[in-house]
């Protein structure tokens, strides 16, 4: 008898299943959705998102709008993520904190009516803001994932996207966002010094490995041949000799390459520790992120020049030893 009930329990289930996936399907049409990359690197204040949601909202107002639900999320620098269910709860936070922000995204969820459908049907407009991935973040994305989408929008500072029924209105907001995002003032960028550093990292990485070990082959060679010119007589005493001056000249060049490599490997890491500006400007220690920012990166700046500087300094002086072992 169980059984029975159970079988007619479950038959009961999918045939409601099957009924609420036929109504569905014949009143709602299936959404597409368009994504525009927000490649450029802005600068984005309190009043900018303000503005946007007024912009959105403005072009609502122009259609049979039924209901819109506006969601915020705010994720910050220490881990901690702040969720806003509408724009009048947005607006009241007290936003002089000392969280940094690191992303934010809103999600814009609206019924319009639309001719041809029976009941108002659901277009979503979602923009997310900062957070892109790393440079070394995107091997690691490269292989997990097989979508060029996933890639584009997860290395672009800013995606806007909107799942739509009627094309003409999800280009317009599209639209609105671009114009939005476009007409933000520029992000404070890297000097060209950091940008060179960055850009030929590998480069700057490879003539110090390289520069400090040829120095020490020079002067080894230097010391090897002068002490072999300076042999009147060969025998026991003067091989021994010449076999300390090569033994001194291999230790001289292996004692180099290991200086270069910890030199070149150091200053490869400093090149890519540079920090970029946060693109918003939203808490008080997104403004004061600034000047922290400044002094990481002249500190890097000043430890990757000053390992440049001593590395020719070095090269100067054994080309000058090798002059002065060649007059003696």
């Amino acid at each position: 008898m169980k059984e029975i009930q159970k079988q007619e329990t479950g038959l009961a289930k999918q045939i409601d299943l099957d009924q609420f996936k036929s109504i569905y399907y014949l009143l709602n049409a299936k959404p597409d959705s368009q994504i525009r990359l927000l490649k450029e690197n802005k600068k984005v204040t309190f009043e900018d998102l303000l503005e946007l949601n007024s912009n959105v909202i403005s072009k609502l107002k122009t259609e049979s709008l039924e209901t819109s639900i506006t969601t915020i999320t705010v994720v910050f620098k220490n881990k901690k993520v702040s969720t806003y269910n509408n724009w009048m709860e947005f607006e009241r936070t007290n936003w002089q904190i000392s969280d940094q922000t690191l992303s934010i995204s809103i999600n814009w969820d609206i019924n319009i009516k639309l001719p041809g459908h029976e009941l108002p049907q659901r277009h979503t407009l979602k923009v997310r803001l900062g957070s892109p991935i790393r440079p070394n973040e995107i091997f690691q994305l490269m292989m997990t994932s097989d979508k060029d989408d996933e890639l584009m929008e997860a290395t672009a500072n800013g995606v806007c996207k909107v799942d739509f029924i009627n094309a003409i209105i999800a280009n317009e907001l599209l639209a609105i966002v671009e114009e939005w995002y476009t007409g933000l003032p520029n992000n404070i960028s890297k000097n060209k010094l950091i940008r060179m550093g960055e850009k030929y990292n590998r480069y700057v990485a490879f003539f110090l490995n390289s520069i400090i070990p040829l120095s020490a082959i020079f002067i080894g060679y230097n010391i090897t041949s002068r002490g072999i010119l300076n042999v009147s007589e060969w025998n026991s005493e003067s091989y021994n000799h010449i076999l300390f001056l090569i033994a001194f000249s291999v230790s001289i060049v292996y004692i180099a390459s290991i200086i270069s490599r910890l030199v070149s490997n150091k200053v490869y890491r400093q090149l890519k520790d540079f920090n970029g500006y946060s693109m918003f400007e939203l808490t008080k220690g997104d403004k004061n992120s600034i000047s922290e920012i400044d002094k990481k990166n002249n500190k890097i700046k000043t430890g990757v020049v000053t390992q440049f500087v001593i590395a020719l300094i070095v090269t100067i002086i054994s080309l000058f030893l090798g002059k002065i072992l060649d007059k003696f």
